[in-house]
């Protein structure tokens, strides 16, 4: 993975309600990579976060 997302995903994993609110504004790409990481780290995804963000396409 890009150290770019373990450096942001790192810290949003102190705070699941902030992990939430981070996954709202990231874009399709984006998501996937952090989704990605999270369940190589087997830590539990929201449904949620598998749906399209707010945000046009990427």
């Amino acid at each position: 993975m890009d150290t770019a997302y373990f450096t942001f995903v790192e810290p949003l994993l102190e705070s699941r309600d902030v992990l939430d609110r981070a996954f709202r504004f990231a874009r399709p790409r984006t998501r996937a990579e952090i989704l990605s990481m999270l369940r190589g780290w087997n830590i539990p995804v929201d449904p949620s976060w598998e749906g399209t963000s707010q945000e046009g396409p990427s």
